[in-house]
């Protein structure tokens, strides 16, 4: 099974992204959220959730699958994805799960 921020549902950017119009932006905020010191320890918030980090590695795969993704702007609290003026909308793989399109020679990753 391909990692994602949930195996259970889809995130958001998977739902929203493909209805997203060509050249336009999605952001995503606090995604650095369990890098921070307060999210280290044992018992700390959500320290069973895993990261947005992950989604931000996904979103850099499938910026080098497939030409969806013209741009990522990260900063320390948010970041930035800018839709390909040439991307057709609606792109989604096999199963309609827009990951689906990262090229990753059948190697594995695991989530943080």
């Amino acid at each position: 099974m391909r990692p994602t921020l949930t195996n259970k549902r889809r995130s958001p950017f998977e739902i929203l992204f493909p209805l997203l119009q060509p050249g336009g932006i999605y952001l995503i905020e606090d995604w650095s959220w369990a890098h921070h010191p307060d999210y280290q320890s044992v018992g700390a918030p959500l320290l069973e959730c895993l990261a947005l980090s992950n989604l931000l590695f996904e979103q850099m795969m499938l910026m080098s699958s497939v030409p969806l993704i013209a741009e990522i702007r990260i900063w320390s609290f948010l970041y930035l994805i800018r839709k390909a003026k040439n991307a057709y909308s609606g792109s989604k793989g096999e199963s309609g799960n827009i990951f689906d399109q990262i090229r990753s020679r059948d190697k594995k990753w695991n989530p943080i």
